[in-house]
């Protein structure tokens, strides 16, 4: 996924209904999380069509920055 890895999502979980903290890399990965309240096991899943929209924003974004920086560098050399 590149730049979006780190980002973080929050989860409730289903037993104590205590809100964390899981990496999007987490949930891409779908793997098992400790509830800080309860300590329950937790396995994530993701959607492949939520993950392949985040992933086609992410390619997106990257190229908008590719684009820029492209742009500022002839401007610069004016």
């Amino acid at each position: 996924m590149g730049l979006l890895d780190e980002m973080e999502i929050e989860i409730s979980c289903p037993k104590c209904e205590r809100k964390f903290q899981v990496s999007l890399r987490q949930v891409q990965q779908e793997t098992t999380v400790t509830c800080p309240g309860c300590r329950k096991q937790i396995k994530l899943k993701s959607t492949g069509d939520d993950l392949s929209k985040i992933d086609k924003a992410q390619k997106d974004l990257e190229k908008t920055i590719e684009d820029l920086n492209r742009n500022l560098k002839f401007n610069i050399k004016l």
